[in-house]
Parts: structure tokens; sequence; C-alpha cells
């Protein structure tokens, strides 16, 4: 048996944060960025709790018909790049950003620790901290993210989040 939102829901409340069940394998949370801004959050199971997404819905929104568009995409593209775990959607002028990765179990532990939760989860909002105000700024100037700054790109640290023989699925894949 996979993740549960049960398990979840635990691991958000030791976290003291509010969140909401959407529907079924869904639920929503808020995170504070920086700037004092929220950041709308879904966190769904997939794969009868084989499969955890960590996703921001409405990333950027009105983007559709903007003059620099086309910058704003060649960057999403340098961040994927350098970041590997993220990935993008676009549709009806917004933009979503999310992660994705399997869960499997290697032993009698839990299928994903809590310390693994916290260590994803922490690090997509860190992620979000570092690029949207960067995005904002390509779709605005049309300038888009120099080489220095893509380097400096927060990256999700796997090894943390992940137990060293879990990591043989993402080499199995990326083969």
């Amino acid at each position: 048996m996979g993740a549960t939102l049960k398990q979840i829901a635990y691991y958000l409340t030791q976290q003291n944060r509010e969140y909401t069940k959407l529907a079924e394998g869904c639920i929503a949370v808020d995170a504070a960025l920086g700037n004092g801004d929220k950041l709308a959050i879904t966190i769904t199971l997939q794969e009868n709790g084989e499969y955890l997404e960590i996703a921001a819905p409405q990333l950027l929104q009105g983007v559709k018909g903007k003059v620099n568009q086309s910058a704003l995409f060649q960057a999403m593209l340098a961040i994927s790049w350098k970041t590997r775990l993220l990935r993008w959607q676009y549709a009806n002028g917004e933009v979503l950003g999310a992660i994705g990765f399997p869960l499997e179990r290697t032993s009698q532990r839990e299928i994903l620790s809590e310390a693994q939760f916290n260590a994803a989860l922490n690090g997509f909002v860190s992620l979000m901290n570092y690029i949207i105000p960067r995005l904002e700024a390509v779709l605005e100037t049309g300038e888009c993210l120099a080489e220095e700054e893509a380097e400096e790109l927060p990256r999700l640290n796997l090894p943390e989040i992940f137990r060293p023989e879990s990591l043989d699925i993402f080499k199995r894949g990326a083969a």
C-alpha cells in the first residue's frame, strides 16, 4: 500500500499548516513566500499512493498575449534544465509548476516518511520562492535569466529526500 492522504494531513498538521481536502487524493495548502505573498499548493497522490505530486497550479497568471511570453517560456526551459525535477504546464494563460516522483517501499518502513515529505514540500516552496520573482521579471522586461543566475538556482536535493535505495527508480527511469 502506498502513501495516504491521512498520512500527508498528519505531516502538514505537524508543521502547523492549515490544509483543505479537495478531492480524492488531493490536498490544498498555502505557503508563505519571502515577499509576504501566499502560494497555493496542491499535493496529490496518484497510482494508489505510489506517486506524489506537489504543484503550484496558478504560479503565474495572465501570461497569454504578453509581449514577452516567448522569453518567459525560454526562461522556464532554462530553469527546468537546471533543476531537473521541476516541470511546467501552460493552459489558458496560466503557468503551473510541479514536481512529481514515484514512491517505493524498500523495507518495512513507511513508503513516505515525514522527513522525506517535509524535505520535498519545503524544497518546492524554496524553489518557487526563488523562481517566481525571476519569472515575473522576465515577463516584464523580456530579458531571460543570465547564465550565472541560472547556475544559482536551488536544487531539490534528492539524496536528502529519498533513501539511497529509492534513487534506483530515478536512475532506471533516466537511462
